[in-house]
């Protein structure tokens, strides 16, 4: 947890490490990655990489003191509170490279939350492979209210997206778990929340 919460704030700021006090004792915080814009999301491969979502639309791999983009993201609704969001690793990545995302997919009249999963190649330099599995539509014209977060639950429990606003039902758009439905493409312990 420790080594999360100083990742974040040398993410935050470009200034030198400094030692902050923090309730679980001093936190020594080095800036890692710097050059960023707007980014929204870490995720931690087995390898020791860090993955970094952008709003703007850019998945970026940071190894080995480098950072670099990966391609193969789509386009992105990157206007208001839309872009490139959320990004789970899920616990078998190391055998399926399997990676979800969720961000705002354009529409005809605006954009609407959407859950994908790709593929990180094996020399991760691209996602192949990227299925939209979820889509939130009709969306919305205004940019925003797109924000998202995928967790890995341990109990294994699917919980469906929860609209922030209830300005229109959506009951349980997961569907039901069973087999062919949009939760069983799901990793068996993916809960999926609306921010």
């Amino acid at each position: 947890m420790l080594r999360l919460l100083a990742l974040c704030l040398a993410l935050a700021t470009a200034a030198p490490a400094q030692t902050l006090d923090t309730g679980a004792g001093p936190v020594t915080v080095t800036p890692m990655i710097t050059g960023l814009d707007e980014p929204w999301a870490l995720g931690f491969l087995p390898d020791g990489g860090v993955l970094v979502t952008e709003r703007g639309g850019r998945l970026l791999l940071h190894r080995d003191g480098t950072l670099r983009e990966v391609a193969g993201v789509p386009r992105v609704a990157a206007r208001g509170q839309g872009g490139l969001l959320d990004l789970l690793v899920p616990g078998d990545f190391a055998q399926t490279r399997t990676l979800f995302f969720t961000y705002s997919r354009p529409q005809p009249d605006g954009a609407g939350t959407a859950v994908a999963r790709a593929r990180l190649s094996s020399d991760a330099t691209r996602l192949e492979d990227w299925q939209v599995i979820f889509e939130l539509t009709p969306g919305s014209s205004g940019g925003r209210h797109f924000g998202s977060r995928l967790v890995e639950g341990a109990d294994r429990r699917r919980q469906p997206l929860q609209p922030a606003e209830q300005e229109r039902p959506v009951g349980d758009p997961l569907g039901d778990p069973g087999p062919g439905s949009v939760r069983a493409q799901l990793p068996a312990r993916l809960s999926l929340a609306r921010r």
